[in-house]
């Protein structure tokens, strides 16, 4: 465990995580159009890099994990943990759309052959 803590590549990877939602929680409803093509390229790159859809929504829960742990519970409360769940919920249907869509033309791909 404690390897896997002090991994760059674990960390650089948080860092992105990080940036990304941040990114997204500042263009929403203020610039969809970049936020879904954002979302679209992560899905994307998820996709190249063999991860599935259903591994996402342990993203999701991860970071609800985080917050609570930084922020102790007692300041995250049921609301905000409702909040937080909902806006992650739709940032990860958007990434997962875009892995289908990929996993469905190498499908049809293959079929063809």
């Amino acid at each position: 465990m404690e390897e896997i803590r002090y991994s760059k590549r674990i960390l650089v990877h948080g860092s992105f995580i990080v940036e990304m939602v941040e990114r997204a929680l500042d263009w929403i409803g203020e610039d969809d159009f970049e936020l879904e093509k954002m979302l679209h390229e992560l899905g994307t790159k998820h996709a190249q890099y063999n991860v599935k859809p259903e591994h996402m929504p342990y993203m999701q829960q991860s970071i609800i994990v985080m917050l609570k742990t930084l922020l102790m519970e007692d300041s995250f409360s049921k609301e905000d943990e409702e909040a937080w769940d909902s806006v992650l919920s739709s940032l990860v249907a958007n990434i997962t759309r875009a892995q289908r869509a990929i996993a469905m033309k190498k499908l049809s791909e293959e079929l063809k052959l």
